[in-house]
């Protein structure tokens, strides 16, 4: 159908599932085992394709045919009880109907309806969670980390979907009895607990987080994790900046409006000059971050703001002449901070390439 739509240049494809098929497909995604999001049914738009018949019930679509002399094809193989759905559809539904309750059809689709409405919600809330959780680096072997505390101080059923969906970005699809295990892990005493799940993914339980990774053969989690690549980049002014180590991208502008940004670092813009230099942190590196008493080892910084050591290769330095401007994504120095006299601000930002 794809192929179809692409070489008549269509916007949209158009099936024509109805409501009965809705009822069938939520009863045999609950005898196939599924979460909420199965049980809320099919959506009447999923990417390009869009369903404009489920809330019509068949019965509703042969009368029109009927009515208005239309002509259809019908598949044989509807009637074959070889098929689950089938099934569900012949002998299923008309034994709740008979002896369970005459509206079922109604019953099932109303619940259908409600469990959408607050997979939405979970959805955006476990969205919204992940993307301020979730760490990532894609350095070497790929990996995702939560830290400890984050994750233990959110409810279950979201911290669930946090977990599922690390799996799916890593390389495999968890099911109901390892999402249980991951639980477990987090929850087990010290560093070094491993599972093992398929697609060599594994999820390796860290003093204050939860790394999911991939693995290569014959390699334990804490060789992989000490590998670091040493880099550095000239910034000869304002511009985009792509760091292909670390698969990040550095922003930078220069502004005269202090608009606040969560995702972004501002310091005052004439108390660096370029060239800049952007670098990965180097044994002895030191700086002041803002509104701390005095210098610090970067190294130590990062330890004390429990930066998993894996992961600790995506905060690179950026420095001018004059010292380390900040570590990215996480503090600047305090020689940089705004002051009631800034007039212009070097604003930073530090994504995911």
């Amino acid at each position: 159908l794809e192929d179809v739509r692409c070489s008549r240049k269509a916007d949209l494809i158009a099936v024509g599932h109805t409501a009965d098929d809705q009822v069938e497909e939520v009863l045999l995604r609950l005898s196939r085992g599924s979460g909420l999001k199965g049980l809320s049914g099919m959506r009447p738009k999923y990417g390009r394709v869009i369903r404009p018949l489920l809330e019509v019930t068949r019965q509703e679509v042969l009368n029109y045919l009927e009515t208005n002399g239309y002509e259809f094809c019908h598949d044989s193989s509807n009637e074959s009880v070889r098929f689950l759905r089938n099934r569900i559809r012949m002998e299923l539904l008309p034994l709740l109907e008979e002896r369970f309750n005459p509206s079922i059809r109604n019953t099932i689709l109303n619940t259908a309806r409600i469990l959408e409405i607050e997979e939405e919600f979970l959805s955006a809330e476990s969205d919204r969670l992940y993307s301020s959780l979730a760490i990532l680096n894609t350095h070497n072997q790929p990996s995702i980390s939560f830290a400890q505390d984050a994750l233990s101080a959110i409810p279950a059923a979201l911290r669930r979907r946090l977990f599922e969906r690390a799996c799916w970005e890593i390389g495999c699809r968890p099911d109901f009895k390892q999402i249980g295990k991951i639980e477990a892990l987090l929850d087990s005493a010290g560093s070094g607990p491993e599972l093992h799940l398929q697609s060599g993914v594994r999820v390796v339980r860290q003093l204050d987080s939860l790394l999911f990774t991939t693995l290569a053969a014959n390699q334990h989690p804490r060789e992989q994790l000490a590998q670091a690549t040493e880099f550095r980049h000239d910034i000869p002014g304002p511009g985009t900046y792509l760091v292909a180590e670390l698969d990040r991208r550095l922003e930078i502008e220069i502004i005269d409006d202090n608009v606040l940004d969560d995702q972004t670092m501002r310091v005052d813009a004439d108390s660096v000059d370029f060239p800049l230099r952007l670098r990965s942190v180097l044994p002895g590196d030191r700086f002041t971050p803002l509104g701390a008493p005095g210098r610090k080892k970067v190294a130590r910084f990062l330890s004390d703001r429990k930066v998993p050591k894996h992961i600790r290769a995506q905060h690179p330095v950026l420095e001018s002449a004059q010292g380390i401007i900040c570590v990215l994504g996480l503090e600047i120095d305090e020689r940089c901070r705004s002051a009631e006299t800034t007039s212009r601000w070097l604003v930073i930002r530090w994504e995911r390439g």
